[in-house]
């Protein structure tokens, strides 16, 4: 549904669970919560994702790996040139991703949640591929026409899910370019043209 992201993880009871999410934005149409009340917090989505894998996928629970420290996130930044959106850094405040295990949760086609050291390494990764590729129609940030999905990957941008294949090669990234889209997430794959998702932000 719209404004709406599945976790997913492997039932006690058979077959694949869909655990309530956070919807994206900062207000919901239709869906759990009426059109006229605002997303709860990231650490108020987590502690429903917490208790409902708990309770009907344990295994699943068992797999989330604890907060990541600040020191570590504080550090991620410094590495990576950016400061994190607030969104992500609350996200990591309560699991730092997923061990990444048969049963592990994943955000359905999206992949696993990955951990601050994934986010480093598949940011750092996809980066150097970005300098690699030509783009001389690339227009400069001051332009009026500016985009930022024209480029193959954004300085700013980080992948924060593994992808279906639990790799580099697609998945989910949030913008942490200051402006419009700051915080905004979008889908990657590396043979497709990024593109952002209808979900302003983690929430």
């Amino acid at each position: 549904p719209t404004g709406r992201a599945d976790l997913v993880g492997d039932r006690r009871d058979g077959g694949s669970a869909h655990g309530p999410c956070s919807c994206p934005g900062p207000v919901v149409s239709g869906g759990s919560y009426g059109p006229i009340m605002s997303i709860p917090a990231v650490e108020d989505s987590w502690t429903r994702i917490d208790a409902w894998l708990l309770r009907h996928a344990p295994v699943s629970h068992a797999l989330l790996r604890p907060p990541a420290s600040p020191s570590d996130v504080r550090a991620a930044e410094r590495a990576l040139g950016v400061r994190f959106h607030p969104d992500l850094v609350a996200s990591l405040s309560c699991h730092d991703g997923v061990e990444l295990q048969p049963g592990a949760p994943v955000l359905a086609l999206y992949g696993p949640p990955s951990c601050v050291a994934d986010i480093v390494r598949s940011t750092t990764f996809l980066r150097g591929i970005g300098a690699d590729i030509a783009e001389d129609d690339v227009l400069d940030e001051d332009d009026e026409d500016y985009d930022e999905l024209a480029t193959y990957w954004h300085h700013d941008w980080l992948l924060i899910t593994l992808g279906i294949g639990w790799q580099s090669s697609d998945g989910l990234f949030l913008s942490c370019h200051p402006g419009r889209n700051w915080g905004r997430l979008g889908r990657y794959f590396d043979e497709d043209s990024p593109g952002f998702t209808e979900w302003a932000s983690l929430r």
